[in-house]
């Protein structure tokens, strides 16, 4: 049924993402969200990106919306790394370890009281932007934001890729999945 072919989907998106394509190198694209530890340190949690949530938001600056889900890649040989969006932008932030509560804007959201953490200092760079390098930097974050008048403008499911140049000239290319169908909270 429907439901069998979705999981399916699913694991073909997850084996595409965990598997190099040549012997090229090794490539893969995480999301990260900010959390609070027990002592109410800001750390960054990686996050599911096939996992549903059903609250999503970030922060607004009054044009830009900028989803809480901060972008990372890593792997092995690789020479650059370009992030591209049909829609919308892409954002630095940097965040510095053992930042505090107070440091960040907070919001919490639906039954669990999931937090939705984000600063407000965003660095547009841009529809597609290129890293160098193998690792990125530590702190950086690349966020996906868009230019809308309401959180309902906003894309549903934004369409954005990673690709991965290795040293050997060979290329691997990541689709990034952004599910922003339920609830959405905003601050700002």
């Amino acid at each position: 049924g429907g439901a069998a072919a979705a999981a399916l989907l699913c694991l073909v998106i997850l084996a595409q993402t965990l598997l190099p394509r040549q012997a090229g190198g090794i490539f893969t694209v995480k999301t990260y969200a900010l959390d609070l530890d027990e002592n109410g340190t800001v750390v960054l949690r990686e996050e599911d990106l096939l996992e549903k949530s059903d609250y999503w938001g970030g922060y607004c600056d009054g044009e830009n919306y900028y989803i809480n889900l901060g972008f990372r890649y890593e792997g092995e040989n690789i020479e650059n790394v370009t992030f591209s969006a049909e829609e919308g932008f892409f954002a630095w932030q940097r965040i510095s370890p053992g930042m505090s509560e107070e440091d960040v804007s907070a919001i919490y959201a639906g039954p669990e009281n999931q937090l939705l953490v984000f600063g407000e200092d965003f660095e547009v760079c841009g529809s597609s932007v290129t890293l160098e390098g193998t690792e990125m930097e530590e702190g950086l974050l690349l966020f996906w934001g868009v230019e809308a008048l309401s959180p309902d403008d906003i894309p549903k499911n934004p369409r954005i890729t990673a690709e991965a140049v290795f040293q050997d000239g060979s290329t691997q290319t990541v689709d990034v999945h952004l599910d922003l169908s339920g609830a959405s909270v905003f601050g700002g």
